[in-house]
């Protein structure tokens, strides 16, 4: 196009000004300050002929490619400045449209004539056209996006590294649908770990209220909190794994709402069901020492008590003709005094206060021994069968333990049925795997023995199971039981470091199964469960008590069967006694826990002075200041009170006979 000063092509070459003295008619002033508009652009703006010949580039555009003159610029093809594998390209999808008189527009390196790095370029490409429609030449409008890719470089590292956040973070990380039911729209691979599941496509599959939550209501909770407030943290969340395993979840999270007015939860979980369990047990360990401290300080003199009663209405009653009207008092205050007994012993059990004597047991032998107790105990509205598996396995336990375990799960087992049933005992080898020791945490996989008492009782709900091993948690009628059964079950079974699980729902009855370590140690013979008779007594016994109202009822015990009893309330009393008697002194019978001087320590002198002497201890104390006094060898024997008259008697004979180490003798009231 000719115009006063050249073609369009030859004034844009030029730079741009407009001559002061030249008056322009308006055209040529707009085709001024087009050309100006044109060079002063920021962007490459560029004009080639059909074949690439360039024909004009503009100021910013010599300059990002490095042509160094306008004149040069009409000199090079538009393919000097580009990478060989964008020529391709450019001959390939950008030619071929523009000639077709279309525009293009796409991302596009060119290259600096000098450095010859590559510049990306938003490239926008359109024909130029003449009067007929025919493409005469082609345009380039380029932008510099070198710092947009730079950008974008920067943010796609940054994405990077939080999608490495996410996706190694420790917690669950999840985006949740608000919508009825719900469905998770992200989760990361914690996530997906602590579900149970192998894939996230599983998860994200999962339906909230009806896989994942225990309950509808827990999560109807979140969508009520998340409305109100927005946002909400710590907050305890029950789910379910794939298996069904419950989890307890601390999650915290806010509302975000997308543009389309959709309804999303952004949270993060926490897996605390380990943490509550073992906050669980630190609370149940607390109220076992509580319980134990009270029940180890009152036990000596609680028991010293007890013993006075109990034994002076044994020998009133001795006295008397049942048909006495006085002696069914005597029967009451022994029965009560029994009772108080056994409510200490229990506490003691639970607390794990007690003094123990394991030995390598054959359960079966134990439980064979103790059905026909057990059989009188339930009464004749309740079958009891004992089904064991043969042979069975041995394991490492007190047998006074084991067998207060199996009365109280009896007796248990009896008030479930009141208008009566069936209780079935177990015994079996069992192997534990992996699988589970994931559903019954703390459990260690391998080989143990299983002792299980059932019923077919009214059964338990979640609730009434979640309580049953808390110390004096009951739910029978006041009066009627302590809330020590179970919970001495359970001490009992920790202390043996076994396992206990219950097994019950409402009217289906109830099923408890005790897990023993299994041992390859042959089965030590069981201890014989018929005392000796009692026989007239000629030795000399040295009798140490510091508590005078038991002192005075053990001496009324042992003379009244031909015993000589030297009586000592004090540990240096005993040994001067023992100094000054010249004859023989056969057996020292002596408390545990006195003041100044324990027993232990009063054994050791008198066996200085009189080597062949034999001891027998006595002790109404347990738990650590009674296994610090004592040594609990071979032939170390213990009488624990409070002791009934038959249990003191047939003792002493035993020891002083010899017949054999005793290693510990439990002589409950009974």
């Amino acid at each position: 196009m000719k115009t006063k000063g050249g073609t369009l092509e030859e004034k844009l070459r030029r730079p741009a000004r407009i001559p002061r003295a030249t008056k322009l008619n308006p055209m040529e002033q707009e085709q001024q300050k087009l050309v100006q508009v044109v060079q002063k652009s920021p962007d490459f703006i560029g004009i080639a002929t059909n074949d690439g010949k360039l024909l004009f580039v503009n100021e910013a555009g010599q300059k990002m490619v490095g042509i160094e003159s306008s004149e040069k610029a009409n000199s090079t093809m538009i393919f000097d400045y580009l990478p060989a594998d964008e020529i391709a390209r450019f001959n390939r999808e950008v030619l071929p449209v523009v000639l077709s008189g279309k525009p293009w527009s796409g991302e596009m390196s060119l290259r600096h004539s000098r450095t010859a790095t590559p510049i990306p370029f938003e490239m926008r490409v359109f024909p130029i056209c003449d009067a007929e429609g025919r493409v005469i030449a082609i345009a380039n409008v380029s932008t510099d996006i070198r710092e947009r890719k730079q950008m974008e470089a920067a943010l796609k590292a940054s994405e990077g590294q939080l999608r490495s956040m996410v996706d190694n973070a420790p917690y669950g990380i999840y985006r949740t649908i608000v919508e009825e039911g719900g469905k998770f729209a992200f989760v990361n691979p914690a996530m997906v770990k602590m579900l149970g599941y192998d894939s996230p496509e599983e998860v994200l599959a999962l339906n909230l209220e009806r896989q994942v939550y225990k309950t509808a209501a827990d999560r109807g909770a979140v969508i009520a909190v998340v409305r109100s407030e927005g946002e909400f943290a710590n907050l305890e969340l029950h789910w379910r794994t794939k298996i069904g395993k419950e989890l307890i979840i601390s999650a915290s999270g806010r509302l975000v709402r997308a543009e389309d007015g959709s309804e999303f939860i952004e949270s993060i979980a926490e897996d605390i069901t380990e943490r509550r369990a073992l906050e669980r047990q630190l609370v149940q360990s607390q109220k076992m020492e509580a319980v134990g401290r009270l029940a180890g300080g009152i036990a000596h003199d609680f028991n010293n008590i007890l013993n006075v009663i109990s034994g002076y209405s044994d020998l009133a009653q001795e006295g008397l003709d049942t048909a006495h009207p006085i002696s069914n008092y005597l029967v009451q205050i022994r029965t009560a005094s029994v009772r108080a007994a056994n409510l200490t012993r229990q506490l003691l059990m639970f607390s794990r206060q007690q003094v123990v004597f394991p030995t390598v047991l054959d359960l079966s032998t134990v439980v064979e021994n103790m059905m026909k107790m057990l059989s009188r105990t339930i009464g004749e509205d309740v079958a009891l069968s004992f089904r064991p598996e043969i042979p069975l396995g041995c394991i490492r336990a007190d047998v006074g333990q084991i067998e207060q375990i199996l009365m109280n799960l009896i007796v248990n087992a009896r008030d479930a049925m009141p208008e009566g049933g069936q209780i079935t005992i177990q015994t079996r080898n069992v192997e534990l795997d992996k699988s589970y020791g994931v559903s019954h945490e703390p459990v260690i996989p391998g080989r143990y023995v299983m002792l299980s008492v059932s019923d077919t009782g009214c059964g338990m709900d979640e609730t009434i199971q979640s309580h049953i091993f808390e110390p004096f948690f009951t739910t029978k009628e006041p009066g009627k039981g302590t809330g020590l059964g179970l919970a001495t079950v359970y001490g009992i079974v920790k202390q043996s470091d076994a396992y206990v699980w219950v097994y019950s729902e409402p009217r289906l009855g109830a099923t408890v199964k005790i897990y023993f370590p299994r041992v390859a140690e042959e089965a030590d013979q069981t201890r014989a469960t018929n005392e000796p008779a009692i026989t007239k007594g000629t030795a000399t016994i040295l009798l140490v008590e510091d508590d005078k109202a038991l002192r005075s009822l053990t001496v009324e015990l042992l003379t009244a069967v031909g015993y000589r009893v030297l009586e000592a309330q004090t540990s240096s009393q005993a040994i001067e006694m023992a100094q000054d008697h010249a004859e023989p002194i056969d057996l020292l019978l002596t408390d545990v826990i006195m003041p100044v001087m324990g027993g232990l320590e009063v054994s050791t002198r008198l066996k200085a002075l009189r080597p062949d002497i034999k001891v027998i201890f006595m002790s109404g104390y347990a738990g650590e200041a009674l296994a610090k006094q004592m040594p609990l060898a071979d032939d170390f024997v213990l009488i624990e009170k409070p002791f009934s008259r038959v249990s003191l008697l047939t003792t002493v004979d035993r020891v002083l006979r010899g017949s054999g180490a005793l290693n510990r003798l439990t002589a409950p009231l009974h």
